[in-house]
């Protein structure tokens, strides 16, 4: 759904480059108060679907996180636990990683990229 100043894409459950049936998120935007419905809507619902053996939240275009969006991430993580499911954050940057550093989220960041 998109909305003026976030977006949240979920694409189909697939097998990843490691053969891990994987749901990706793409967040894009401002996350607060006014999105946490919607997020931990989204990610309840994908583990409710069962689908997925690990879930990817991507952070990449998000440039604004508060403690309402922050808590829909810890929900969407928590259901995701209780069901066995992975969940993972990847490519959160600056402002975005710093807060959820702060805040002890960083050990549900994916590792960096190999280069090679």
């Amino acid at each position: 759904m998109a909305h003026d100043y976030f977006t949240i894409a979920s694409h189909p459950a697939g097998a990843d480059a490691d053969g891990v049936v994987t749901s990706r998120v793409q967040l894009a935007g401002e996350f607060d108060i006014d999105s946490r419905d919607e997020l931990a809507g989204r990610l309840l619902g994908i583990v409710e679907a069962d689908a997925a053996a690990r879930i990817v939240v991507d952070l990449h275009q998000v440039t604004f996180i508060d403690s309402e969006a922050i808590g829909a991430l810890i929900e969407g993580h928590l259901a995701a636990d209780r069901a066995g499911i992975a969940f993972r954050l990847a490519s959160a940057d600056g402002v975005v990683k710093r807060v959820l550093t702060v805040v002890g989220l960083d050990y549900l960041f994916d590792p960096p990229p190999a280069h090679g």
